[in-house]
């Protein structure tokens, strides 16, 4: 099962294929605040709306509230969220992906 990991600055578009298609993935809205670990417990921490669509289908788009840690699926893919932080250009998400076939 192939791995891709991806790098996204915020506001930036990452384009991959999976699934037999091209799906689009952008970061959004990075923000520190309190989220909640798996167990419910609150702590602070940065979060940012995953936002991914198929190319070419508008009406496919969804967004994910993700913290550092969580997996999403969209699609035929898998996204799991390394890292949320700033860095000298601005903020990014690091994240790898993987076919959920």
């Amino acid at each position: 099962m192939p791995v891709t990991r991806i790098v996204l600055p915020e506001s930036g578009i990452i384009t991959t294929r999976r699934g037999g298609g091209e799906i689009l993935i952008a970061a959004t809205n990075i923000l520190f605040g309190r989220i909640k670990d798996d167990k419910g417990n609150e702590q602070r921490g940065w979060t940012a709306a995953l936002t991914m669509r198929v190319k070419n289908r508008r009406e496919s788009q969804k967004a994910f509230k993700v913290n550092v840690g969580q997996t999403v699926r969209y699609e035929k893919i898998i996204v799991q969220i390394l890292d949320i932080d700033r860095c000298r250009n601005g903020m990014y998400v690091d994240a790898v992906i993987r076919s959920a076939e």
